[in-house]
């Protein structure tokens, strides 16, 4: 089957809830996630296609070895109520897509073995004391470093260096513990080369236009838009937003670059996803979860959209050009 065969197909499977038909013999294990995201959100197809491939390179085959039940839903209180469903449906280990996912089944179970992707650092929003040896019922893969925003803000400073103010755009609500941590790793950075931030707090959709017309007033001011899953459900509207009011904006993934963001650093989310199998793998074949040290990122992406710099008045420096792994015309 072709890859946007493959696609298709787990979208499908997504939309309806269904659970996969499961092959004739022995029992399959099951498993379960849970993702923060709308059923249409156009990343999710390839996070899962990520994950089962992983999935696959330790013999695990959905509908045949595995039956993985999938939950989304980006309402908070759909979350709880798919976590208890998960649990009740006797899940042996269970998959955390984000922060809100990860708070969800928790509350859900203090038994059943999680597994974390695409979460913030568990230590620095206070949800594990040790990394290498988190005890409890959960483990994972993180998909932002606090430090990496001093990285972030150099980035931008070489690319829009009139930047003399950085603006941090998160929603309270879904960051939740990561808010004190993502704003003083901000202060730290912004303190290095001299320059003052500010909070743009958005709860909702519906503020993202009032939020954007009050930092146009605002001189020499770039944009940070924290990893969250709040940002990446409206990323076309924020990115619409930047180009609109004229606002240098460093995002946290390439598919915002992609959909005509100016920059971007962080972590491929797909590259997560698949890594994180190897601990599924583990917890099916007795691992303890506690057992199993945080995995930090190993590695960055650089994304430079060349369109939305020149719609900025910015020149994209050689030097930058040069590191970025995916440059967009």
């Amino acid at each position: 089957m072709r890859r946007r065969q493959v696609v298709l197909a787990i979208c499908c499977a997504l939309a309806s809830l269904a659970r996969p038909a499961v092959a004739q013999g022995r029992k399959p294990r099951r498993i379960g996630m849970l993702l923060p995201f709308a059923q249409d959100d156009g990343e999710t197809p390839y996070r899962i296609l990520a994950f089962e491939e992983g999935l696959g390179d330790y013999g695990w085959v959905n509908g045949e070895t595995l039956e993985i039940l999938y939950r989304s839903a980006p309402q908070r209180d759909k979350q709880l109520a798919f976590a208890r469903e998960l649990v009740e449906a006797r899940c042996e280990v269970l998959i955390a897509a984000a922060n809100t996912a990860l708070d969800a089944l928790l509350a859900a179970t203090q038994t059943l073995p999680i597994i974390f992707v695409h979460v913030g650092d568990p230590v620095a929003t206070g949800r594990l004391k040790d990394l290498a040896r988190p005890g409890g019922n959960f483990s994972g893969f993180v998909n932002f470093e606090y430090s990496m925003l001093q990285k972030q803000v150099q980035l931008m400073m070489s690319v829009a260096p009139q930047t003399q103010r950085i603006a941090v755009l998160f929603n309270p609500e879904t960051l939740g513990r990561g808010v004190a941590p993502t704003m003083a790793a901000a202060m730290t950075a912004a303190d290095a080369l001299g320059l003052s931030v500010m909070e743009v707090k958005v709860r909702d959709a519906g503020e993202l236009e009032d939020a954007f017309a009050a930092l146009a007033m605002e001189a020499n001011v770039s944009l940070f838009v924290v990893p969250d899953v709040f940002a990446a459900a409206n990323r076309k509207a924020i990115v619409e937003l930047a180009a609109l009011r004229k606002i240098p904006t460093l995002y946290f993934s390439a598919y915002f670059v992609e959909a005509g963001g100016l920059m971007s650093y962080g972590v491929e989310p797909r590259d997560l996803y698949r890594r994180s199998a190897a601990y599924v793998d583990k917890c099916l074949r007795g691992a303890v979860v506690g057992d199993l040290p945080v995995q930090f990122p190993v590695s960055f992406e650089l994304a430079v959209n060349l369109k939305a710099a020149e719609n900025l008045g910015l020149t994209v420096p050689a030097a930058i050009l040069a590191q970025a792994e995916r440059v967009y015309d």
